[in-house]
């Protein structure tokens, strides 16, 4: 069965939503093996850039000056245009510009990401353009906006998740080593998004200090606040069959989140053993909950392929 974009886009959004409005309402006791030293976690550290104390007032750098010589292209100037409509600026812009060659047109770019008065999915944009462009020093310009004071919550998580791809992707390792020092100080940020994106950002590229940590993270420690439903799609991410107890009881939690991707990754898993617990789903009058049921279920049904017979619950 084909999946179209709309039902896709209906489905993150409806994921996104209870993500953002629903709390915890449920606290799991984890064996004692997997409690972790919290005060490794949350451990203090200095700003990588600039190697300030946490907790010090920000340090922003000024937003570049526009330049003096003109967008080089009418695709471009119709990017900066702000009297146009959000869709006609960024709508296939990978399309209308691949990248961008003329130091002034990064500048130009340089200035929309920015200015924390453009619309968010504009400036996600620009950093897409300039990743696109391999504007080197786009990690810095993005650690500037996570340490500026204005910069909504939703935007630092893109710029997080940003600097997360490049330390997976890059292939210079002072690059990788100044994402990595980032993502780790991003890790006890105020904002739960961008706590998330770092972590996840870690997972991802391989840092083994991190996934050591999230291999053995407590679900009901209050440091996981907000980021338990994260820490049991890292724990299939990276294979951790020795968390299926966690997960599978995870199944039952009164907390939407969590109990969404437990039925995620136990479907992927082939878990027969938490059938009954994807069966209570199904009949769940949160449509969100009923959904992953269902999917959780059809997979069960489904012959594992060779990724996901290595990932099989014991």
């Amino acid at each position: 069965m084909t999946i179209s974009r709309k039902d896709l886009a209906i489905g993150l959004a409806i994921t996104v939503s209870v993500c953002v409005a629903t709390l915890s309402l449920a606290r799991l006791t984890a064996p004692s093996k997997y409690r972790v030293d919290e005060a490794a976690v949350h451990a203090q550290a200095t700003d990588p850039i600039n190697d300030r104390a946490p907790g010090s007032l920000p340090v922003v750098t000024p937003v570049p000056d526009k330049p003096a010589l003109p967008p080089s292209s009418a695709e471009l100037s119709k990017f900066l245009d702000r009297d146009a409509s959000v869709n006609q600026r960024t709508e296939n812009l990978d399309l209308r510009i691949p990248l961008l060659v003329k130091p002034s047109d990064i500048t130009w770019v340089r200035y929309v990401l920015r200015d924390p008065g453009e619309h968010d999915t504009v400036r996600h944009e620009a950093i897409m353009l300039l990743t696109r462009s391999h504007y080197a020093e786009l990690v810095n310009d993005l650690a500037e906006i996570l340490r500026d004071p204005r910069e909504r919550s939703r935007f630092r998580a893109f710029c997080a998740q940003a600097v997360g791809v490049a330390m997976k992707e890059s292939d210079t390792e002072d690059l990788r080593e100044t994402s990595r020092k980032i993502l780790k100080y991003l890790v006890r940020d105020r904002d739960v998004e961008v706590r998330r994106e770092s972590l996840y950002g870690l997972v991802t590229a391989g840092d083994v200090e991190t996934r050591e940590l999230v291999s053995r993270a407590d679900l009901s420690s209050e440091s996981y606040a907000g980021m338990r439903d994260l820490l049991i799609r890292c724990w299939s991410d990276m294979g951790c069959k020795d968390r299926i107890t966690d997960i599978r009881q995870s199944a039952y939690s009164l907390d939407i989140t969590m109990k969404i991707s437990a039925l995620n990754v136990l479907g992927e898993w082939h878990d027969d053993q938490s059938l009954p617990a994807m069966q209570e789903a199904c009949h769940s009058p949160i449509f969100a909950i009923k959904q992953a049921g269902l999917l959780a279920q059809r997979r069960l049904q489904t012959t594992p392929t060779a990724s996901e017979s290595d990932h099989a619950a014991p």
